[in-house]
């Protein structure tokens, strides 16, 4: 067992990784804080992944980084998702979405889905968008007025969805 000094104890609001590194997101600052090789005995050096002069997503909820391509995406307080290349802003995702989202809370990617889930308890759904961030399907419903968190299958055709203490798969 490995055991990492984190270098934000109580700002880190979301977590991610990609091949041997792990990526913490600092909530209030929006820095991305890369782990690389945590599973190599004093191989562990934090470092910004964000670089300096880069704009950065304060306030943001969540982070997910795609296991195919490498890239880091952010899901900010203002409903956008920002996409960074190598420490460097890249682009901004708006969202096409109706109802418009009041308060989104995850974001979730996969190698088996070719978007993302998202996950907003203040409306009890849950949206799936392309990469764009145009809809693709979501799911509303009274069970998920306490979201959690959410994965895809390994097949990337349902999504299992943490609702307080209930599991409940979706297919799509």
């Amino acid at each position: 067992m490995v055991s990492l000094e984190l270098l934000n104890q109580d700002g880190f609001v979301s977590l991610s990784s990609f091949g041997d590194n792990l990526y913490f997101l600092e909530k209030d600052a929006g820095r991305v804080v890369q782990y690389k090789q945590p599973l190599l005995e004093n191989a562990v050096q934090p470092s910004y992944w964000i670089r300096t002069k880069e704009k950065k997503p304060s306030g943001a909820e969540s982070i997910t980084v795609l296991k195919s391509t490498g890239l880091v995406y952010t899901l900010t307080k203002d409903n956008s998702i920002w996409r960074y290349r190598d420490g460097v802003f890249d682009a901004l995702i708006e969202l096409s979405i109706f109802p418009f989202p009041k308060n989104l809370m995850k974001l979730v990617s996969s190698p088996s889905f070719s978007g993302f889930a998202i996950l907003e308890p203040a409306q009890e759904r849950i949206v799936l968008i392309d990469r764009q961030g145009s809809l693709i399907k979501q799911f509303k419903s009274n069970k998920f007025v306490n979201l959690k968190d959410a994965v895809f299958s390994q097949s990337g055709q349902s999504l299992y969805i943490l609702s307080g203490a209930e599991v409940y798969q979706i297919f799509f």
